[in-house]
């Protein structure tokens, strides 16, 4: 049913795949392309650290000139349950975290 009537044979020596034509990117551009998520995440994480200081214990009382997850969270312009996550994560708060990691951990 071709309208366009026979086809013409090829020779051998023809490439069967075009390798001189640049293919166009399809998809929507992005909104920040210099933008890394990864590495931004990262900044704020070793900000984060820095900013909270010391590992500490729950359990026991904090020197009162210490800061506060809330006035880290404040300082980075953050919540603070993201500021407790990140902690959490870079393994600095919370040593009934730490129980729990290693109890997880074992069999």
């Amino acid at each position: 049913m071709s309208d366009f009537g026979p086809k013409r044979p090829m020779s051998a020596d023809t490439p069967c795949v075009l390798t001189d034509t640049v293919k166009a990117k399809r998809g929507r551009p992005k909104k920040k392309p210099g933008y890394e998520r990864a590495e931004v995440i990262d900044e704020l994480l070793v900000k984060a650290v820095e900013s909270f200081g010391m590992p500490f214990d729950d359990r026991e009382e904090r020197p009162e000139d210490a800061p506060t997850i809330v006035s880290v969270a404040n300082a980075l312009q953050i919540t603070p349950i993201k500021v407790r996550k990140m902690l959490i994560t870079a393994v600095v708060s919370i040593a009934c975290t730490q129980n729990i990691f290693e109890k997880a951990k074992s069999p």
